[in-house]
């Protein structure tokens, strides 16, 4: 499976300043009252006494929002190498990510990703051609970083619905989601019903929070954990036979 790499991602809303206290931008308008409160009194008092809390809420969800999410830190493992390891890409102050991980891609030769989830390939693909700078490898150039995101992240449809060519969600193998089990296929809840270890360090919750500490290296050690938890599942659970398959037809 050379050229296919497992990815994962850790984002923060956008607007969100690394080592800095948690602070909602100001255009981040305060979301309308439940439609419960009718009188334009108790409507008011909503926004008085829950108002607040809602607006901060309501920004901390850009973090899922492929337009409206940065990227904090991620992590890739390239396949097809036993002797390969997790490659960590830190935020740095002054680098962009989108294109620190499509330097990654060039480095490693990575023509395609696989994630547990579909949310890496969508972030990605939103953050493409955002945030430009020189490139972090001086040995590479802009248009090679361009030209091996665009390839990596092209977009295909012939029935309408459109979707990543080079990106595949390994979750759609998992058994637990052929079960049916809405909320019991995500990577924590299946590695904990598989018995792989549970992660250590920041939780999927504290992304934010250690942005603000400006705790970078924490935040790229939790994607690393989360690719090795990715390939741990895949392993056990036979996907990395038809990964092979898909890849093959790529």
């Amino acid at each position: 499976m050379r050229g296919l790499a497992i990815i994962d991602l850790e984002t923060v809303p956008r607007g969100a300043v690394f080592g800095a206290p948690v602070s909602v931008p100001d255009s981040v308008a305060m979301p309308d009252p439940p439609g419960s409160y009718k009188k334009p009194e108790s409507r008011q008092k909503w926004r008085e006494t829950h108002g607040e809390a809602a607006r901060v809420t309501a920004w901390g969800k850009w973090a899922l929002d492929p337009l409206r999410a940065q990227i904090a830190g991620a992590a890739l493992l390239p396949l097809g190498d036993p002797d390969a390891e997790i490659v960590r890409i830190p935020y740095a102050p002054g680098v962009s990510m989108i294109d620190a991980i499509g330097a990654a891609l060039v480095e490693h030769g990575i023509d395609g990703l696989a994630s547990w989830g579909a949310f890496d390939g969508t972030i990605l693909r939103g953050q493409l051609g955002r945030d430009g700078r020189d490139s972090p490898r001086p040995s590479m150039t802009r248009h090679q970083i361009n030209a091996r995101l665009s390839r990596v992240l092209e977009v295909s449809s012939h029935t309408g619905r459109p979707w990543l060519k080079r990106c595949v969600d390994l979750s759609v193998w998992s058994v637990r989601r052929l079960h049916g089990m809405r909320a019991g296929w995500g990577l924590d809840s299946t590695a904990e019903a598989h018995g792989i270890g549970r992660k250590t360090g920041v939780p999927s919750s504290g992304v934010l929070e250690a942005w603000a500490l400006g705790d970078a290296g924490g935040i790229v050690d939790r994607a690393a954990q989360d690719v090795a938890l990715t390939l741990a599942i895949a392993d056990r659970e036979g996907i990395l036979s038809p990964l092979a398959e898909w890849w093959s037809k790529c």
